[in-house]
């Protein structure tokens, strides 16, 4: 599974670097959850989530990662920077994934909340 993990890091940082969407939406397997700092529930439409993907990859003056982790269990964790309105933030991408690669769910964790 760290192999499976490995590959998926690089495409994802491929993806986000080339601000590619279809690289990014490959990655996505197809009941993706979304657990997100703003929402009550999981959210399960892939679209939707690749919409919040693009926006946050987009808006956020000079996203990056600065960080990228596979963990023991073949998830993958990545943590990104960026600025909002002159805040900066920074924020946690946790990556579950199926055998094939592709992520099953992403947990995001962001500070500071406003």
């Amino acid at each position: 599974m760290t192999q499976i993990a490995e590959q998926f890091l690089d495409k994802w940082h491929e993806g986000v670097d080339e601000r590619s969407f279809t690289k990014i939406n490959a990655l996505l397997a197809e009941g993706i959850q979304l657990i997100s700092p703003v929402a009550f529930r999981p959210i399960t439409d892939r679209q939707y989530i690749l919409k919040v993907l693009e926006n946050v990859v987009t808006n956020i003056e000079g996203f990056h990662y600065t960080r990228s982790v596979v963990l023991s269990d073949g998830g993958v964790l990545l943590i990104f920077q960026g600025e909002v309105d002159g805040l900066m933030i920074e924020g946690m991408d946790l990556f579950d994934l199926d055998s094939e690669g592709r992520a099953t769910s992403l947990k995001v964790m962001l500070r500071p909340y406003k």
